[in-house]
């Protein structure tokens, strides 16, 4: 993304916190929030009407975050708007995970590329930006991975939001556009949905025997046991004992 496009969604993250921050008992005005950072006025003013060519400086802007208590991370989000388009079907588990602030590490990027897009499916310009990219490939995983578990709303999602938690989150900030790459994506999410379970079954037959499932098995065991998130959970060898507790009372 371009450094003005940038610099846009930061004012207009800005004054969005902003208006919503109260300081000793009143909104928290761009006079009251100039004052508090020590610059003038019309520095605020232009940021946030994006007036200002260079934008604001990343000392400004975490003064910025301290006064509104809020992440540097999340005043360069440009997603909660794309929550509302008509081809996002997860929207309420997204929001969750973004309240949650388990994905918050993937808005850090410094690479503010475009994806270019030749099939017109969903998306009707040429090319859609790395935030959109992030939650639309979002969506189209946990849409991949409910069509196999047959278990209630929240149960998936915590399980969703279990394979989250690593650091193999890139897939969502891949290039490709989905639609033009469906079987690349969902080789993809497979893996990712895989990933906390070998590294856990790893650890788990150095203590019990135990046999590690397929993607296909392990959504059939899911679908039949309502423990059997704990396959996804973060087991160590220090509470090892508790989890081979638990995954011999539901085999």
């Amino acid at each position: 993304m371009e450094q003005d496009r940038l610099n846009k969604i930061i004012g207009k993250n800005i004054k969005k916190y902003r208006k919503i921050t109260i300081i000793e008992g009143k909104k928290l005005t761009q006079e009251k929030l100039a004052e508090l950072i020590n610059v003038s006025v019309s520095l605020i003013s232009n940021v946030e009407s994006n007036k200002s060519k260079k934008g604001i400086s990343i000392t400004n802007l975490y003064k910025i975050s301290v006064v509104l208590n809020i992440p540097i991370s999340k005043f360069m989000e440009e997603d909660n708007e794309y929550l509302l388009k008509p081809y996002i079907n997860n929207a309420s588990d997204i929001n969750t995970f973004l309240q949650e602030h388990s994905l918050e590490h993937l808005f850090n990027i410094t690479n503010y590329k475009e994806i270019e897009i030749k099939s017109h499916l969903i998306h009707k310009s040429d090319h859609i930006n790395i935030y959109e990219q992030i939650i639309f490939n979002l969506d189209n995983y946990i849409s991949f991975i409910k069509s196999y578990l047959k278990i209630n709303q929240l149960e998936i999602r915590y399980i969703i939001s279990l394979t989250l938690y690593n650091n193999n989150l890139d897939i969502f900030l891949n290039d490709k556009y989905y639609y033009e790459n469906i079987e690349y994506y969902n080789k993809k999410f497979i893996k990712l949905f895989m990933n906390n379970y070998i590294k856990n079954m790893k650890l788990l037959k150095k203590y019990i025997n135990i046999t590690e499932l397929t993607f296909l098995e392990l959504c059939n065991f899911i679908n039949e046991n309502k423990k059997a998130y704990i396959f996804f959970e973060h087991i160590e060898e220090n509470n090892m004992q508790y989890y081979i507790n638990l995954i011999r009372s539901i085999n």
